[in-house]
């Protein structure tokens, strides 16, 4: 009769019967998370002994996957979201990572040396969402979930420009004083202003902007002087061009006169009924006459 004696994990010298040579099972107490060795004696009828030494690992958790900041900045843009963007982290070696974005779930394996990628072609709409990551280690385990908040923001308000010069015309006066354009945009948003050949960036603060142009950046006399404004917003996403036409007019030109009374004489009769003086001018230009005293 061969008898088997147990010595480790909690037990102590217990014995089971070998007399039917089938498998049998004896239930160990509770166990610590660390190395253990188990050691197993079998002694026959003759008082033959053997000894074997098993050394068993007790794995009953694992550690929560960690994640890098998504999209460098938690912030998926137009341009992000339209390349993809991949979602990396760490886990235990080996550990089967399932990252879920959005309405997507994915499964990756952690390396050798614990890190974890995985790249996300399909996102959420525009708005916050949480990425989730649950980690299975090699023994089975898995961990608590793991998340980020992140934010989809793909749309850039169009920019605006408020009235330039009061209305839109830019006398001598007010180039030579210089002009500010000014409007509105998403706060922290970095604002580009062109006109004619200088380009501005200004910050909106409060969703203001405004930037000076001097007389020497103001372009020359022109019917149609366009003033073109882009926005580029604080997750990377530019706005199309919105534009605003001014007329730039720093000279008038000289007014003229027609003959009076005919051939620049007057007489008396002429005198007596007044004389009517003429001539041209800029149209809807203030024309003032002076004749003498009056």
């Amino acid at each position: 009769q061969a008898r088997e004696v147990l010595h480790g994990l909690g037990f102590e010298d217990d014995r089971i019967d070998g007399d039917t040579g089938a498998l049998q099972t004896i239930t160990a107490p509770t166990l610590s998370a660390q190395d253990k060795t188990i050691n197993i004696k079998a002694v026959d009828t003759a008082g033959n002994e053997t000894i074997r030494a098993i050394k068993l690992t007790i794995d009953t958790s694992t550690a929560l996957p960690t994640m890098g900041a998504v999209a460098t900045d938690n912030v998926i843009n137009v341009a992000e979201k339209t390349a993809g963007v991949n979602v990396t982290g760490t886990a235990e070696a080996g550990a089967s990572v399932a990252v879920t974005l959005g309405a997507t779930t994915q499964t990756v394996k952690a390396s050798a040396t614990g890190t974890w990628s995985s790249m996300f072609s399909t996102l959420p709409s525009d708005g916050p969402t949480t990425v989730t990551a649950v980690a299975t280690d090699v023994a089975g385990n898995i961990s608590s979930i793991a998340t980020r908040s992140v934010t989809v923001d793909t749309v850039s308000t169009l920019p605006v420009i408020e009235t330039v010069a009061s209305d839109e015309r830019i006398n001598a006066a007010e180039k030579a004083a210089g002009v500010t354009v000014s409007g509105t945009a998403e706060t922290g948003a970095s604002v580009e202003i062109q006109w004619g050949a200088s380009v501005k960036t200004v910050t909106a603060t409060n969703g203001q902007w405004a930037q000076e142009f001097t007389a020497d950046e103001i372009p020359a006399d022109t019917a149609t002087s366009s003033i073109q404004v882009k926005a580029t917003d604080i997750a990377g996403n530019v706005s199309t061009h919105v534009s605003r036409d001014v007329v730039i007019d720093t000279l008038i030109a000289k007014p003229t006169f027609a003959d009076v009374a005919i051939n620049d004489v007057i007489n008396s009769a002429e005198k007596t009924a007044g004389v009517v003086v003429s001539g041209a001018a800029e149209a809807g230009s203030s024309v003032a006459v002076t004749w003498g005293a009056i």
